[in-house]
């Protein structure tokens, strides 16, 4: 394995800021297509490339090599995983079927059974729903109702007017309930 370099104080701000900013003006679309590959459609690819980028700025995470290059490669691995955890999300919510109070209820996992199902599954899926639905009511209020939208397949735009936030915000606040449902699920 390669040394990892020391990153130069450089790099800390506003250099960093602008090298990013570069980033995004020239490779914003090429990284779309690359999360297209994955999720197969042009609006999530935009929305998950996005989500890279804020991530990216919001954590500043160390990185092997500060350059566009480095940040390049850094957002491609990123993406990648966004894109991944997309598609499992997408798989998870086919799954669900939501009641039309959702707006006004929190049981989220007001499921149709299938008619093949064994007692024990049953119980499997009711435990899972519910340990979600517990994991979910540790958010906080606002984390709570994004992932609300979000799991009724809501796109940032809709979760923004609905929530009186920008776009933008919408994905940094998603990706933060959702960070906090991973550690409070473990």
């Amino acid at each position: 394995m390669g040394e990892v370099k020391e990153r130069s104080p450089l790099f800390n701000g506003e250099a960093r800021k602008k090298l990013i900013e570069r980033v995004y003006r020239s490779s914003f679309q090429k990284l779309c297509w690359f999360s297209y590959t994955i999720a197969e459609d042009m609006e999530t690819a935009e929305e998950l490339t996005t989500e890279a980028f804020v991530r990216l700025m919001e954590h500043q995470p160390e990185l092997y090599e500060e350059s566009e290059e480095g940040i390049i490669r850094y957002l491609c691995a990123s993406i990648r995983n966004i894109s991944l955890n997309w598609i499992k999300g997408q798989k998870f919510r086919e799954h669900l079927s939501l009641n039309a109070t959702l707006m006004d209820d929190l049981s989220l996992f007001e499921v149709i059974a299938d008619p093949n199902e064994t007692p024990e599954q049953k119980v499997s899926r009711q435990e899972m729903y519910n340990t979600l639905h517990n994991a979910i009511e540790q958010l906080s209020l606002r984390q709570k109702k994004c992932i609300e939208f979000y799991i009724q397949g809501l796109d940032h735009n809709e979760i923004a007017k609905r929530m009186n936030i920008t776009p933008d915000a919408s994905r940094s606040l998603r990706a933060r309930a959702i960070e906090n449902l991973r550690s409070i699920l473990g």
